[in-house]
């Protein structure tokens, strides 16, 4: 029983409820977490075939923590070769919020997941509270890197060589090669051989299967690692467009994971939709509760 009175007696009759406030919705804001994306094929963080279950060379949260790649960033890298995402495609969930912004009815996505999925099917207001593996910057200086480029030059350069023995070299239509093959100079501030990504655009693996900066720093992507902050401009935008929506579908998350599970706090109107299968301590303050994938509600909204 929600706020609101009792909830829809099936399913369907839920997710109809849910098809008319959306029509009717003007700044709709959907916060998401791990369960928008499993039908993407990326397994829930935290589910049965999650990557906590799988067997590392140190503790999940050690290599997703921002000491351990101060200290060794090699070893996060390496988990990234491992993990790649970047071939995962939106699902029917990223693309029907896609168009809901399209059509006026929805404000923002808010996310707790850092795959760029919203982005990729076409979503522009995306606050993304946790960072994103393929958004990259240099620890150093602080300069943005491409993540075509980043990204295929990590997943190539495990050795942190080409067959030509320079170091390997990522473009921003994410091609790989040499620095000989690319034809640009080679900056060595470490002795392993770096490139400026300012003169050429393109991202150079050391031989550690680490990305570096023309300026010999690291690059590492903007997710926020365990013993970072959340960046507050985009908890602010996130706040605001909450406190802003006249419908607040929550999805695809346990809402267990603070500070991101507080957020849903600053709602102040009185269509709360909660979606997941599995019941969560948001359920009793929804005005709508659909246990049910995400997948099939959102192909009938």
């Amino acid at each position: 029983m929600g706020p609101g009175g009792a909830w829809p007696d099936t399913a369907d009759s839920a997710i109809a409820t849910l098809r008319e406030w959306l029509a009717e919705a003007r700044s709709a804001v959907f916060f998401g977490g791990a369960g928008v994306s499993t039908g993407s094929g990326i397994p829930d963080f935290r589910g049965e075939d999650g990557q906590y279950r799988a067997q590392w060379e140190y503790p999940l949260e050690e290599i997703l923590g921002i000491e351990l790649f101060e200290e060794d960033p090699s070893i996060y890298y390496r988990y990234f070769r491992a993990t790649n995402m970047s071939g995962a495609q939106p699902n029917v969930v990223h693309r029907r919020l896609a168009e809901l912004e399209a059509s006026g009815n929805l404000a923002a996505v808010v996310t707790q997941n850092i795959d760029g999925l919203h982005q990729r099917a076409g979503s522009r207001v995306v606050h993304e509270l946790h960072g994103s593996l393929y958004e990259f910057y240099c620890a150093g200086c602080g300069e943005p890197h491409n993540a075509n480029a980043v990204t295929a030059a990590v997943m190539a350069g495990g050795g942190g060589r080409s067959a030509s023995g320079s170091p390997v070299v990522g473009t921003d239509d994410g091609g790989v090669g040499s620095v000989r093959e690319v034809g640009a100079a080679v900056v060595p501030p470490d002795g392993e051989g770096v490139i400026s990504v300012r003169e050429v655009s393109a991202a150079v693996v050391d031989g550690l299967g680490v990305p570096r900066c023309g300026c010999g720093g690291v690059v590492r992507p903007t997710v926020v690692f365990y013993g970072e902050g959340l960046d507050g401009a985009v908890v602010d935008a996130a706040v605001a467009a909450i406190r802003a929506a006249d419908v607040l579908v929550i999805g695809g998350t346990s809402m267990v994971v603070y500070p991101a599970a507080g957020l849903p706090n600053y709602y102040r109107g009185r269509r709360l939709v909660m979606i997941n299968r599995e019941p969560t301590p948001f359920d009793d303050r929804a005005d709508l509760v659909i246990r049910e994938d995400l997948g099939v509600v959102f192909s009938q909204v």
